[in-house]
């Protein structure tokens, strides 16, 4: 995956059998960032969640990042997973980088 838009299906099979495996949905925004739920209409802070492949989320669905969870526990706060699978910590700071023109005091990363 390179972080294309859209929706995927990936599927993981055990290294042992082959017959087994676990499927697993990923949802790629238009800005390239990774879903994790919506945030309510009064968002209070933006919350920017950089990093590697296991931040991703790697092998899980979307509705088990643990950005998707703490979307639902603080609605108010419109989080921003930019990570993906393959990345390391220096995409994660090439991407702080980035995006830091957009990023204001008020927001957390």
């Amino acid at each position: 995956m390179d972080n294309q838009p859209g929706e995927f299906k990936l599927r993981y099979y055990d290294f042992f059998d082959a017959t087994v495996f676990h499927e697993a949905k990923v949802t790629i925004l238009e800005d390239g960032s990774r879903y994790v739920g919506r945030s309510n209409d009064k968002v209070t802070s933006d919350v920017f969640v950089f990093g590697d492949s296991t931040i991703f989320g790697h092998g899980l669905s979307d509705e088990q990042t643990f950005t998707f969870l703490l979307q639902q526990k603080y609605p108010k706060s419109k989080f921003h997973l930019v990570a993906a699978g393959g990345w390391s910590l220096s995409n994660a700071l090439i991407n702080l980088e980035i995006l830091k023109e957009i990023i204001d005091s008020n927001d957390i990363i």
